[in-house]
């Protein structure tokens, strides 16, 4: 399943790669699924590592060298994506797979770290943070309704094509607030009820997850 996930992530990237050069949009390559699998594969792949012993032991004596493999590419990135430009061809291909790297490899990261290790791992585990990751896909889902459909006419009539930062500023937070009390009403309405249902396909032993 690692291996899986890791071709996975570099088919993303070529997919990216040909697309661009056919002159896709950038849109397209933002907002498509295949396209960005590689985000979705690398904190897959993370997760394997965390359940494959030896490799656990691995990551786990080399903390710091793990730290550095997701924080130097990033920070290369910057210059060479224009602080990861998503309508340029290089924010469009090599840029998004670095932000995978980066992410998948800050999580599992930080998955291994003793709780209160560290200050990132403790402000990680603040409660309002670990509430937004409970509900975060059902925000994910909500806030770009919100935002193309109400939001963005609203902005546009108002303001027209430049709104003030203050507003721009106050806007994303009432988005945030309100993607987080639908997200939470889906999971509690519809959502857990489906994950219940995940106990009927498990099979063999589970393995206990990262703590």
């Amino acid at each position: 399943m690692l291996t899986a996930c890791l071709w996975i992530a570099a088919a993303s990237l070529l997919l990216r790669c040909v697309l661009v050069a056919l002159g896709s949009n950038w849109w397209t390559l933002y907002a498509n699924t295949a396209c960005r699998m590689d985000a979705l594969a690398l904190g897959g792949a993370g997760a394997c590592a965390l359940r494959i012993p030896a490799l656990r032991q691995l990551l786990s004596r080399h903390l710091r060298a793990l730290a550095a493999i997701g924080l130097v590419p990033f920070l290369v990135g910057i210059p060479l994506t224009h602080v990861y430009d998503a309508e340029i061809p290089s924010g469009e291909t090599l840029g998004y797979s670095i932000l995978a790297l980066s992410s998948a490899v800050f999580v599992t990261w930080a998955a291994l770290c003793n709780p209160g290790q560290t200050s990132v791992v403790r402000a990680l585990a603040w409660t309002p943070l670990r509430s937004c990751g409970k509900y975060s896909y059902g925000m994910y889902v909500f806030h770009n309704l919100l935002h193309k459909l109400v939001g963005e006419p609203w902005l546009a009539s108002r303001f027209g094509e430049q709104p003030p930062a203050a507003v721009v500023l106050g806007y994303a937070l009432a988005v945030l607030l309100i993607s987080y009390l639908l997200a939470f009403c889906s999971y509690h309405a519809l959502e857990k009820h489906f994950l219940h249902l995940k106990s009927a396909f498990e099979s063999g032993k589970r393995l206990p997850g990262p703590t």
